[in-house]
């Protein structure tokens, strides 16, 4: 996100900074963080697979609590918050 707002601000005060090395370094410094960081981001290489199931366990957990509530669910207790255990 940071390259992108970089490579946005450099392109509407490009008439304000003089200096063309400096220009040109950062344009490119842009570009390269923002490959990289898409590149890493897409490949999921800084991810191995124990880590990532480490943080999907949580995140599918409350989903099954969902589904088990609504299984028990009765309409006719709608409103009243009580549930048919």
């Amino acid at each position: 996100m940071g390259a992108a707002m970089a490579l946005v601000m450099l392109a509407f005060m490009l008439g304000m900074y003089t200096n063309r090395k400096a220009n040109i370094a950062i344009l490119v410094g842009s570009v390269i963080a923002f490959v990289s960081g898409l590149y890493l981001v897409r490949s999921q290489y800084t991810v191995d697979d124990v880590a990532w199931m480490k943080a999907m366990i949580p995140h599918h957990r409350h989903r099954d609590h969902d589904k088990h509530a609504r299984q028990h669910y009765r309409p006719a207790c709608a409103g009243t918050g009580r549930w048919d255990h």
